[in-house]
């Protein structure tokens, strides 16, 4: 159900699959147009997949979001039109074309919501500030071209019913030890519920963090800032009996992003997702576990 293209120019090999034919070809030609015969890529032949794959490896990989840049990157390398033009050759109506287009597209039944967009072209900024620095392009295209956010803020909160709804799918009481990771992740939902603390910071706490119903982050936090974070009586009960279980110098005993899908899925039995009408649109806003 895929189209894999294969280019070899003057020993230099190069492979990658598509939806369909014709973007498959438009690929392999322009691939060997860009190739040089020593294997460099001239900035005026450069595609803007190529410079994808060296702002990944030079700039990316080296940042505190590394882990949600790449991500992004991955979803935007499957636009093959725009990611094989010439770098060049991308203007300011290139990218707000690509906005009317992303911010027109249905995933999954849903439309794309224009925060989503904006987080993109906040990366697109980033990307062709990185290109006019090295010397590829002279002016970013994206100067001066904005996304209209028009979601309202997340006003979601967890009510103690769907507290209990969360605690029950993953059979655990807030009495007993959460033994398995499903356990652990409604737990430090709940924390969070009660504290405002952000996920990474729940999932890097540390022992040394810890005083009597306080908890102090450093200064490597999403904010830059360390901050004392106050733990009331229920969130610091629930923290002792983590606590006491020693999963390791870090409290929690969970890795960062693992509790993204595991949370979903319990969220999503407990029937506390999100509900769209047919037309895509948000009726009501599902509950999230997210910073």
């Amino acid at each position: 159900g895929r189209w894999r293209a294969h280019v070899s120019t003057d020993g230099i090999r190069k492979s990658k699959t598509f939806g369909s034919k014709t973007d498959a070809q438009i690929w392999a030609k322009a691939i060997e147009k860009s190739l040089s015969t020593n294997g460099d890529i001239a900035p005026s032949k450069m595609l803007f997949s190529q410079f994808m794959d060296e702002y990944e490896v030079k700039v990316a990989r080296f940042k505190k979001s590394a882990h949600w840049e790449i991500i992004r990157l991955n979803a935007l390398r499957k636009d093959s039109v725009l990611t094989s033009l010439p770098l060049n050759l991308i203007t300011k109506q290139t990218i707000r074309d690509w906005i009317r287009e992303r911010s027109e597209a249905i995933v999954n039944g849903r439309k794309i919501k224009s925060s989503t967009v904006a987080r993109e072209l906040t990366l697109f900024k980033a990307m062709f500030s990185k290109a006019v620095e090295w010397g590829y392009i002279k002016e970013s295209p994206v100067n001066r071209v904005n996304v209209k956010v028009v979601e309202q803020h997340r006003e979601r909160v967890a009510s103690n019913h769907e507290i209990e709804l969360l605690k029950a799918i993953v059979e655990w009481e807030e009495d007993e030890p959460p033994i398995d990771i499903q356990q652990r992740v409604i737990a430090a939902f709940i924390f969070a519920c009660f504290t405002g603390m952000r996920i990474g910071e729940i999932v890097k706490m540390e022992k040394s963090w810890i005083t009597d119903h306080l908890v102090t982050i450093p200064t490597r936090s999403k904010t830059g800032f360390g901050r004392k974070v106050a733990v009331p009586d229920r969130a610091w009960d629930i923290l002792q009996i983590v606590l006491a279980m020693d999963n390791g110098y870090r409290v929690w005993g969970l890795e960062q992003g693992q509790h993204d899908a595991i949370f979903r899925k319990t969220r999503n039995r407990a029937g506390l997702c999100a509900v769209y009408d047919s037309a895509g649109y948000m009726v009501q806003e599902g509950l999230n576990f997210h910073d």
